[in-house]
């Protein structure tokens, strides 16, 4: 394991979380999830970091910054739960505007899909106004993101 940590990118997690999110596959994004949260270099895995993919499916690259803008959300609910990557949990919300994840810029470009993109019957999703999936016209079962 050790051998494909140093090899894995974080761009390739995400694209691994994309395929387990159209195929519905929540526990596996979900632990791929936990996966990219545990890496033994958060500093070099960050979500604003991530390089834009330029992803030629229009689809796809909806998906992809629906992801990691959901990403963000449930990274910062971890982190203002005292949650910490890399380090010991801390009950102080000391710094935290420091260690907050922000969105890469190149996710804002993504515009809304013209007709819906269904990739699940049903959608469980955390009840929020700022669903980054359901702006982007796609219903998605992105719920186990935000299991802690």
């Amino acid at each position: 394991m050790p051998l494909f940590n140093r090899q894995d990118t974080a761009t390739a997690s995400v694209y691994r979380m994309c395929e387990f999110l159209c195929a519905d596959e929540s526990n596996q994004l979900m632990m791929e999830m936990q996966y990219f949260w545990d890496h033994p270099r958060p500093d070099a895995w960050t979500l604003n970091g991530l390089p834009d993919p330029q992803d030629n499916d229009v689809e796809r690259y909806a998906i992809l910054a629906s992801l990691v803008e959901s990403l963000v959300l449930a990274f910062n609910q971890r982190l203002r739960l005292g949650l910490r990557r890399g380090q010991p949990s801390r009950d102080s919300a000391s710094h935290l505007q420091d260690i907050l994840e922000t969105c890469p810029l190149w996710t804002s470009k993504i515009t809304k899909l013209k007709s819906t993109l269904v990739l699940c019957e049903d959608e469980f999703f955390v009840s929020m106004s700022n669903n980054p999936f359901r702006a982007r016209n796609i219903v998605a079962n992105a719920g186990n993101l935000f299991s802690i």
